[in-house]
């Protein structure tokens, strides 16, 4: 389903049908109004955030939504779906729903957030982190107990 048809569905539900009006309850201009349902125009993920406020609604589906309306046929499908688990009002994002559940069997969400802006790094920072992270885990490192044969020497 298209951005429009989304918006469409949310503002029938809440009986607005003109224009004015879904602009005066959206608190956006009606040309955007008009431009978006018209598949004219595609507004930014902070207005459509902003809109699904508004509507009461989870903001992934509108921002998908946009994203594979921007993106050309071919390409439409290649965009995952976003997953329900959510931490603190966000879905883990950009991971797909079968990756989120995997992960949430191994590891918690703070874990998969951090793996989440691990994917987002460019391979200049990802070498970065992977040092920071080698660095901290040795100085911090605890030495085992010492065996009961070392004990009795």
């Amino acid at each position: 389903m298209n951005l429009s048809d989304l918006l469409r569905q949310e503002l029938a539900k809440r009986g607005l049908v003109s224009t004015a009006e879904s602009a005066r309850f959206l608190g956006t201009s009606i040309e955007l109004v008009r431009k978006t349902l018209r598949n004219i125009r595609v507004p930014k993920d902070k207005t459509l955030v902003r809109i699904a406020d508004r509507l009461g609604i989870d903001a992934a589906p509108l921002i998908l939504a946009a994203h594979q309306q921007k993106l050309p046929l071919a390409m439409r499908s290649s965009l995952l779906e976003p997953s329900e688990v959510t931490t603190k009002n966000k879905r883990i994002w950009p991971l797909s729903r079968e990756q989120c559940d995997y992960l949430a069997k191994v590891i918690n969400l703070q874990e998969i957030q951090i793996l989440r802006k691990y994917r987002q790094l460019l391979p200049e920072g990802k070498s970065q982190t992977e040092g920071y992270i080698d660095y901290m885990f040795t100085i911090e490192r605890i030495p085992p107990p010492p065996s009961d044969q070392q004990l009795s020497s």
